[in-house]
């Protein structure tokens, strides 16, 4: 998916890597702890086009990842979007128009 993802902590960006993105919200792996309730701003930019955008999000849920060997100690957590609006514009503007046949 060619969108990167920031998340706006204190004065860093604690997102570590984009699960998966919908109108509604997103996955992130982040790199602390963040708890349900607690609201934050993401960034989505699209990699190739340029375009970002920038939202309000609520917390959802955040577990910790298993700290194998193989990967650094981290977190996955869901967000939800306060306003959708932004995202939408991003990911159907993203990609060129097919030609109609």
């Amino acid at each position: 998916m060619p969108i990167a993802s920031s998340l706006l902590g204190d004065d860093d960006n604690i997102a570590h890597r984009l699960v998966d993105v919908s109108t509604s919200g997103t996955r992130l792996v982040v790199t602390q702890p963040l708890e349900p309730g607690d609201g934050v701003v993401v960034r989505l930019d699209h990699t190739i086009s340029g375009k970002s955008v920038q939202m309000d999000a609520e917390v959802r849920w955040c577990l910790p990842l298993s700290n194998g060997n193989s990967r650094p100690p981290g977190y996955v957590t869901g967000l939800r979007f306060n306003r959708a609006r932004g995202v939408l514009h991003l990911l159907l503007n993203s990609y060129p128009a097919k030609s109609a046949r």
